[in-house]
């Protein structure tokens, strides 16, 4: 043993230590923080002073009378060293936070070179200034030896009693753990090293280990997720005796494939059950990968009989439109969204339906949830209503046509009395000159005449709703028609141009429709017109001109009538908005047009409009 250090002195060592608790607890934080210890020690603060007072207190109760410390042996007994008592407490509380000999070390370095500070700062002389340091030395000395002690003594205790339940995890195969009360993981097997390396793993295992301590249970199940899986650990309570370890086996699991299945089936037959049995239509259920149909419904098998493996029934075959490329059941699926119409070949023709393809993933392949539904009747439906209100139009126009027709016949009756007048007068002249005056009162007659039919004929061009399927037709004399059905609407206040392309082509639609556009187009333009020129008493003009190119047709009408006000514009095409005088319009025409046009043809419709100025409104059709 060194020689110790005279009461003076000693009792100068003490004094400084008990006064200057404060500076030691800020000076170790300065170094802990400057090094990054701090983030191993929650409560550091707490820590600290609680440590260095305990550190602190073997210096201060030893005798003054005689201050020296004892040389100790790696081997000797350090339950009975008091200077070592401080390490070895230390030991046992790093080990219960999981905290290694490397952290320690190197905090205790840092409280090492705190008192040396303090030491230097604090002493008069060079000499007394190395007397204590080597007190000081001395001491942590026994510190380090005792915790070093504590923690090999703690590992190899834990070593040899746990050996009994550590052959049993390694014989049983399975992926297990064995913990300490406090929460320490002091053996895994092989066959956890997996588990074990994920991160956060032994983090959750030793944080429920210590909660089944707590518990005073025999055994637990404990569940959690980690990492996108599913993970289960089950605690089993190594029963204490004697001296021998006390701790918890965990027995771990990845249940993540059997969870997943178990769910899917559930949400599966659910989804079944909901979808399958609760839908009108027909709904099916294609696996994408194996092309194979899984499930299906009642409806379905009354619209595909071939899924029960009806006699001479076939596959379906689907069509995005009359004459488009055909495609099956599952090309079908894949190419169809949501809320879509297409048509399915049946023995009677071509059968409307609407369609809708959800994707969902069962089991880990892609499927497509297909629902089908039968609008052959909201189909009529949806044709009687667009004739019903195309009749309305028309309606407009038969309230002229009475008048038209007696006119006309007036006509015809006065060219014939004119015509047997003629004959009354000249009874003595020769048939020849008697041809010659019958002559141009019979060609008045059949002008009158042929006018009539024309005029009938447009009517009936217009007004046919009698073809369930789209026909090719030319447009252009489906405009020459609705001119000619319009005339008296705008005869007497404008003037009619019409720019009709060369070149025509036939374009493939429902007739009565094209027809109901065209007239509603015109009864807009005819009605703008007569309200200027009532207004300033000038004839205007209504303009219509065709067109064809590639992709398109293109039909525009244009007027120089009142206009729409810039504020009407965002309502032009709301069902119900009008801007006629009550009883001129039902607010109904260019909401049906834009139906027809966008919707039913997927096609464009635009117009632009100055008040005052007039209105032009453009059309255009795909051909494709």
């Amino acid at each position: 043993m060194r020689q110790p250090l005279n009461p003076d002195l000693a009792q100068n060592l003490k004094h400084t230590l008990t006064t200057c608790s404060e500076w030691l607890v800020k000076r170790v934080m300065y170094y802990l923080k400057a090094q990054g210890y701090d983030v191993y020690l929650p409560d550091s603060d707490k820590w600290l002073s609680n440590a260095l007072y305990q550190l602190n207190e073997p210096v201060l109760e030893t005798p003054t009378a005689y201050f020296g410390i004892p040389e100790l042996h790696p081997h000797a007994d350090f339950s009975c060293d008091p200077y070592a008592q401080f390490g070895m407490s230390q030991a046992r509380l790093f080990m219960r936070r999981k905290l290694d000999v490397v952290v320690f070390m190197g905090i205790f370095k840092y409280i090492r070179q705190s008192y040396e500070d303090l030491i230097s700062s604090r002493c008069t002389s060079e000499e007394e200034c190395r007397l204590c340091r080597s007190f000081m030395k001395r001491y942590f000395d026994h510190v380090e030896l005792g915790f070093m002690n504590e923690y090999r003594e703690s590992i190899t205790r834990t070593k040899v009693e746990t050996i009994p339940y550590r052959i049993v995890a390694d014989k049983g195969g399975c992926p297990c753990a064995i913990f300490s009360p406090e929460g320490t993981c002091v053996y895994a097997n092989s066959a956890s090293a997996r588990f074990m390396d994920t991160e956060g793993m032994l983090d959750i295992l030793s944080r429920e280990s210590s909660a089944f301590f707590q518990s005073g249970r025999q055994n637990s199940v404990y569940a959690f997720a980690l990492s996108g899986r599913v993970y289960v650990a089950e605690f089993t309570l190594l029963i204490k005796e004697s001296d021998r370890f006390s701790g918890a086996l965990a027995v771990l699991r990845d249940e993540t494939e059997k969870r997943n299945a178990k769910e899917i089936l559930e949400e599966s037959e659910s989804f079944r059950s909901a979808l399958m049995d609760g839908i009108a239509g027909a709904a099916l259920v294609l696996n994408m990968e194996s092309l194979s149909i899984e499930d299906y419904n009642k409806k379905a098998a009354e619209l595909l009989p071939f899924l029960t493996g009806a006699e001479d029934a076939l596959e379906p075959v689907f069509h995005d439109d009359c004459g488009s490329k055909p495609m099956g059941l599952f090309e079908l699926a894949e190419m169809t969204g949501s809320n879509e119409e297409r048509l399915m070949e049946t023995h009677g023709g071509m059968m409307p339906i609407r369609v809708f393809s959800v994707e969902v993933w069962l089991r880990n392949q892609r499927h497509r949830l297909l629902l089908m539904f039968d609008i052959t009747r909201e189909k009529m439906l949806e044709r009687k209503l667009g004739h019903v209100q195309h009749l309305q139009s028309v309606g407009e126009l038969a309230l002229g046509l009475p008048i038209r027709m007696s006119k006309t016949s007036a006509e015809i009756t006065g060219t014939l009395k004119s015509a047997i007048q003629a004959l009354k007068d000249c009874p003595n002249r020769c048939g020849a000159i008697a041809t010659n005056d019958l002559l141009p009162h019979v060609v008045d007659a059949e002008n009158c005449l042929n006018d009539l039919t024309a005029l009938l004929d447009a009517l009936a061009s217009i007004t046919r709703s009698d073809s369930m399927e789209k026909e090719f037709i030319n447009i252009d004399e489906t405009v020459k028609s609705c001119v000619l059905l319009t005339r008296d609407k705008w005869e007497a206040y404008c003037e009619m141009e019409l720019n009709l392309a060369k070149q025509q082509c036939a374009v493939r639609c429902y007739p009565d429709e094209m027809g109901q556009l065209v007239l509603n187009l015109l009864m807009n333009a005819a009605y703008a017109v007569r309200k200027k020129a009532e207004a300033d008493g000038e004839k205007g003009k209504i303009s219509v001109s065709t067109r064809y190119t590639a992709d398109f047709f293109e039909l525009r009408i244009s007027d120089t009538g009142i206009g729409i006000k810039k504020h009407d514009f965002k309502r032009v095409f709301d069902a119900g908005f009008s801007t006629m005088a009550v009883g001129m319009g039902t607010g109904h025409g260019l909401s049906t047009v834009y139906d027809i046009v966008v919707n039913r043809y997927k096609g464009t419709i635009e117009f632009k409009s100055q008040e005052g100025v007039g209105t032009e409104f453009t059309v255009r059709l795909p051909l494709r």
